[in-house]
């Protein structure tokens, strides 16, 4: 499994130096991850490479790459279960997650998606106070160019497994 991180959040999380990664691990082992402020909060998005599905989580707290790790995982297993997709997270994802690398990110299209994702949270964030998983609810259901007008819950349920 690859984490492509952002240079300001890898700075965040202190990892240190991290080089590129150019493997494609395959369908939901790639994922991409963003640092953001909105309303003096620090929030992370974590996309999926091949189909957008996203999570945003608080960044408070998060000051290492054990707890970012060990919170996206768990946070990615509650929302796919409650979205119908425990087998992929309990078949693919977990049996995965012990060998999880840190790369610099590698595509500016999927990093450009997630910048519109960004700018909807933000947004979003400043009408009304919502939630992480509200926010997450809201990127999920929105239909993507990148994605071919699909949601990302639409195009993660379309992935096939190598």
């Amino acid at each position: 499994m690859i984490l492509r991180v952002t240079e300001k959040l890898s700075k965040k999380l202190k990892t240190g130096p991290i080089k590129k990664d150019k493997r494609d691990p395959g369908a939901f082992l790639e994922w991409y991850a963003n640092l953001f402020t909105a309303n003096r909060a620090q929030y992370i998005l974590v996309t999926e490479a091949k189909s957008l599905l996203s999570i945003v989580m608080y960044g408070r707290g998060v000051v290492n790459d054990n707890i970012f790790i060990s919170q996206f995982l768990s946070f990615l297993h509650e929302y796919l279960d409650e979205k119908g997709f425990r087998l992929i997270f309990e078949r693919v994802i977990a049996p995965n997650s012990g060998r999880i690398t840190m790369s610099k990110t590698a595509s500016k299209s999927i990093l450009g998606s997630m910048n519109d994702m960004v700018s909807m949270s933000k947004f979003t964030l400043q009408i009304e106070d919502v939630s992480p998983f509200d926010l997450t609810e809201m990127i999920n259901k929105t239909p993507f160019k990148a994605i071919d007008y699909q949601s990302p819950l639409e195009a993660f349920g379309n992935l096939k497994v190598k």
